[in-house]
């Protein structure tokens, strides 16, 4: 009896502190990751959480000079820096409690586009679907379709109910066939 109340009075404690560990590393939002582009030749932003007071070092492969800043009461941080000119191939290293390593970041043009369903026709045909998505020639098309220049930020879809998101849930790719 007493082992087991043992057992319980520690998997409760555990539990309540748990989530404080989540809350020590560096994190950062998903469209910060491998395969990025940066706006060229501009000052721009690079945010995330940790735990309230961690001293975080940015040090990117374009710059010398390394950034330092401190998280907020509230686990905020954020950084501006400076890009070059176009330059493919780059990473940025975050330190804090953890250490977080971005590779292949393209620096150069980087273009929005949102909006309407026909921003995500697939190449390849789906019969399937009523519409007449893909294009002609697509198993051609594919086949030399190795871009590693160009990038896709793919947003998964979610409905929101007008709350502004801190993040959404996604990923960086390049122009590849198996993407």
């Amino acid at each position: 009896m007493k082992q087991s109340a043992y057992i319980s009075i520690l998997l409760f404690a555990s539990l309540l502190f748990f989530p404080l560990g989540l809350l020590a590393d560096v994190q950062l939002p998903s469209i910060i990751s491998d395969n990025m582009v940066l706006q060229q030749n501009a000052k721009v932003r690079v945010w995330g959480k940790a735990r309230p007071g961690e001293k975080i070092t940015l040090k990117s492969s374009w710059e010398r000079k390394k950034h330092k800043v401190t998280a907020s009461e509230g686990g905020r941080w954020e950084v501006f820096m400076q890009t070059p000119s176009a330059v493919a191939n780059q990473t940025l290293t975050l330190k804090g409690d953890n250490e977080i390593i971005i590779r292949n970041i393209l620096v150069g043009e980087v273009w929005l586009c949102s909006g309407q369903s026909n921003m995500e026709f697939p190449v390849a045909k789906n019969p399937a679907t009523k519409w007449k998505t893909g294009m002609l020639n697509e198993a051609e098309e594919m086949k030399d379709a190795d871009y590693p220049q160009i990038r896709l930020f793919h947003v998964e879809h979610q409905l929101s109910a007008g709350v502004e998101a801190e993040d959404c849930k996604g990923e960086c790719w390049y122009a590849h066939p198996k993407t």
